[in-house]
């Protein structure tokens, strides 16, 4: 369900209560073979609930556990609004990856 180029996962169109489970998994399947970071690209995202928030922070949580730096990228309005209601704003303002060796 998440589409990989390197170190960077593809979030899908649809990110909502139907779909969070299998992305949480094939989230923390990616990490098991992390670099040292990871970028969630969220470009396509087009249809997001609230679960689409909790998936964003079970990533945090799993990549703080895994000292992975995540970035995520490209959030658009409807989701960024959701991180706003909850005032999330460390999701939209996370840390860059470092410079690779």
């Amino acid at each position: 369900m998440l589409k990989r180029e390197g170190q960077t996962l593809f979030l899908p169109e649809r990110v909502t209560l139907s779909t969070v489970t299998a992305l949480g998994s094939a989230f923390a399947e990616a990490l098991r073979h992390h670099q040292d970071a990871l970028v969630l690209d969220c470009a396509q995202v087009t249809e997001v609930d609230s679960s689409a928030v909790s998936l964003l922070l079970h990533a945090h949580r799993l990549a703080n556990e895994a000292r992975t730096t995540l970035t995520i990228i490209h959030i658009p309005s409807n989701l960024a609004q959701l991180i706003s209601l909850y005032h999330l704003p460390d999701l939209q303002h996370s840390p860059q990856p470092g410079p690779s060796d």
